[in-house]
């Protein structure tokens, strides 16, 4: 049996089962259309800010927006992100490109960047071993150095 916590733990509890040999990936999803309204909840939008070390000078933006995100919107953004894949002009664009990536982000999005890397002849993949998925915001100086050093030896 595969079995899968998510969530608050001092919240409801809704338990999905399927017979059949499937795994969680059959709920992916029922998943995304129940948790896509928490990003409009202050507190869930509040631990994602946290998350993606939004500064508290960003949050009340932040926070209104992920609030004013349509449901559908938000479902389909999380239906994309998980489904990625480079476009087929990706492979032949001619330009060089720069791909920046945290060390921390979840492992589906490091091995997606990580084959982006592969599947652009002049591309340059640089890694910033602590970071996750806030890389920008968790580490402004590095990015802001890896971007302005690119860019010199680009423009």
């Amino acid at each position: 049996m595969y079995i899968r916590e998510a969530g608050n733990a001092d919240g409801p509890v809704l338990v999905l089962i399927h017979g059949g040999g499937v795994a969680g990936w059959m709920w992916q999803a029922q998943l995304v259309g129940l948790t896509a309204p928490l990003a409009r909840q202050t507190w869930f939008a509040r631990l994602q800010a946290k998350a993606l070390f939004v500064p508290n000078d960003l949050l009340d933006d932040y926070l209104r927006t992920s609030k004013a995100l349509p449901k559908d919107t938000l479902l389909a953004l999380t239906r994309a992100n998980s489904a990625f894949r480079a476009p087929p002009a990706w492979r032949t664009f001619p330009g060089p490109t720069l791909l920046l990536t945290g060390g921390k982000e979840p492992r589906a999005l490091r091995e997606g960047m990580r084959q982006l890397g592969r599947d652009h002849a002049n591309s340059e993949l640089v890694v910033h071993p602590g970071a996750g998925h806030g890389l920008p915001l968790q580490h402004p100086e590095w990015f802001n150095a890896q971007l302005g050093d690119w860019l010199r030896r680009h423009l």
